[in-house]
């Protein structure tokens, strides 16, 4: 049973932002009203309910210091044990994870590697979402990434979000991967691994039948990516403001920031 008012957890806070809130200088999040970001991060490390850390973890990463690195560590810290031995809730592992993609850097890739094999179809959606952003190109990721795209068995908006991943790798075994994922039952699917290799090679003209890239790749190996289009990753939707969660203008039905909804939290 949950104490009636339990102290904020801050031995386990990581040090700097454990000063910062005993000192009281972290500052207001921006908004007039909104919660301070003491207040987000004691949200963020309670041990009893796993609403408010996703909570906490959402608003930290909304504020303007939420890449700071006392918040990078917050993120990272949520996250818990491997995915190997997942422990707590999958929606605050989830929301971890699309913190560390919205203001992580190349050091988080291993992390959303990692979560590729959660047991929640959730958590590996933002998992894959996050290697959207993160900076860096690795052969173990393009092989993680690689691994989620061909396999049938995975929901297929993680599949997509890998999809989209590749799109920053120039690598040949990125292109290769998603050439056969262009034969894949799931036209979501195969529009996104087509999308990839468009930016990937600069070919706007090509379709979606595998032959027609393997003939084109013939003979250019070593300059598939020559004419590569800058990337850009398919962008966070923006979180409602404090005013917009008070008028119920966040209750409005926006675009998804997928071509489908994300895989049910409640199956993790």
């Amino acid at each position: 049973m949950r104490p009636p008012h339990p102290s904020p957890a801050l031995p386990i806070f990581p040090g700097v932002l454990c000063a910062s809130l005993a000192l009281g200088l972290i500052p207001l999040a921006p908004g007039c009203g909104g919660p301070s970001l003491s207040e987000s991060a004691e949200k963020a490390f309670d041990l009893y309910d796993p609403d408010r850390r996703r909570e906490g973890l959402q608003e930290l990463a909304d504020s303007r210091f939420g890449g700071d690195e006392p918040y990078l560590v917050a993120y990272r810290t949520a996250l818990g044990p491997p995915p190997e031995a997942p422990a707590g809730d999958p929606t605050v592992r989830a929301a971890a994870l699309r913190a560390l993609g919205r203001h992580g850097g190349a050091a988080d890739l291993p992390i959303a590697i990692a979560y590729l094999e959660d047991d929640s179809p959730f958590v590996r959606w933002e998992a894959a979402r996050a290697l959207e952003h993160l900076p860096g190109q690795a052969t173990g990721l393009v092989r993680a990434l690689t691994t989620v795209v061909i396999d049938v068995d995975q929901p297929s908006d993680v599949r997509q979000a890998a999809a989209r991943a590749l799109a920053r790798q120039r690598n040949p075994l990125a292109f290769d991967a998603l050439v056969t994922t262009l034969a894949d039952s799931d036209f979501s699917v195969v529009h996104a691994a087509q999308r990839s290799l468009q930016t990937l090679t600069g070919q706007d003209d090509l379709g979606v039948e595998p032959g027609e890239w393997a003939a084109w790749a013939q003979g250019r190996r070593d300059r598939l990516f020559e004419n590569a289009h800058l990337y850009q990753p398919l962008a966070y939707p923006e979180s409602p403001s404090f005013w917009d969660r008070l008028t119920g203008a966040d209750e409005a039905d926006e675009p998804a920031d997928t071509p489908g909804d994300p895989p049910d939290a409640a199956s993790g």
